[in-house]
């Protein structure tokens, strides 16, 4: 946005300001729904809701009011992420036993933290950067299509999300939900005596 829009520095992170309070805000809402509902499509909703607002971004022309070409599109980013993130930590934790609990939050992590970090690598192939080109020309000018291609990837998430998480509630299944642990640093619950 910075070279695209023109914005500087402060103001490109303070555009996004609404998306982080629109995750927030749902994060916990999307949490209570998972043992209704289950993970799926809740992670389904998400994604395509943040690939609506990666399209509405997209759109953004130097010189537009910031409230009709960017807060419109980092809402729906927001409530995209607040949407999917708490179903996957959720769908994530469920698939393992409680003793694994600890391993499965770490691998979560660390995939999200190299899913970023292998986006941020694609980012010059995202935005053209070509020889010859300077790097604020393949800016500008691969915003759009580093845009589309991130909502594309994001529908391609809500595709494997639809396909491969599942809802089911079989006889031992894993709980959507983990239930309070009764080991570790939580106190154990008393238990009433028979007499």
């Amino acid at each position: 946005m910075r070279v695209h829009l023109g914005y500087s520095a402060a103001q490109a992170g303070a555009a996004l300001i609404p998306e982080t309070v629109m995750f927030l805000l749902l994060a916990p809402v999307s949490g209570a729904l998972v043992s209704r509902v289950g993970p799926r499509w809740l992670m389904v909703a998400g994604m395509l809701v943040v690939a609506a607002g990666l399209i509405w971004i997209s759109d953004a022309d130097p010189g537009e009011r910031y409230v009709t070409a960017i807060l419109p599109g980092a809402l729906l980013w927001g409530i995209g992420i607040g949407i999917a993130v708490t179903p996957l930590t959720a769908a994530v934790l469920a698939a393992v036993p409680d003793a694994d609990l600890g391993e499965a939050s770490g691998v979560n992590d660390a995939s999200a933290r190299v899913g970023g970090l292998v986006v941020i690598a694609l980012v010059p192939a995202l935005i053209g950067v070509a020889a010859g080109q300077t790097l604020a020309g393949a800016l500008r000018d691969g915003f759009q299509p580093a845009m589309l291609v991130m909502a594309g990837l994001c529908g391609i998430a809500a595709v494997i999300s639809a396909v491969f998480v599942s809802d089911a509630r079989r006889q031992g299944a894993p709980r959507m939900v983990p239930r309070a642990p009764d080991h570790g640093c939580a106190l154990p619950v008393a238990k009433p005596s028979a007499a």
